[in-house]
């Protein structure tokens, strides 16, 4: 199992994990981060991965978190394609899903439906 990470998260990731937990029926005071690595190094992904463990007594939810470069011209580089990344996630997908429910494609038959929430 990968070490557990020192992160202190950015005001802005804290607040959003914050919000995902209060969703998702965790008790304000009870539950606490932790996290680890989500990718290795070379993975080839614009920033860093994170891997976010939401944990209270008997739960668990893993949350993975894409945070900017800390370098600035990384960081330039990288806005666009976090900017379409959450643009896919947020606006593309639903329709797409929603666009099979319209049509009445049946549960039991091949949907595409296997993708992340991103919040």
């Amino acid at each position: 199992m990968p070490a557990i990470l020192d992160t202190s998260f950015p005001d802005y990731i804290l607040s959003g994990l914050e919000q995902v937990a209060r969703e998702q029926g965790f008790s304000d005071g009870l539950y606490r981060f932790e996290s680890e690595s989500g990718s290795n190094m070379g993975d080839g992904f614009v920033g860093q991965l994170v891997k976010v463990f939401i944990r209270e007594e008997g739960r668990e939810l893993v949350v993975l978190c894409k945070l900017l470069p800390e370098n600035e011209m990384r960081k330039q580089q990288g806005v666009p394609l976090f900017d379409r990344e959450s643009e896919a996630y947020m606006e593309i997908l639903p329709l797409l899903l929603n666009f099979q429910r319209e049509r009445g494609i049946p549960e039991g038959l091949p949907r595409f439906n296997n993708v992340p929430r991103c919040y």
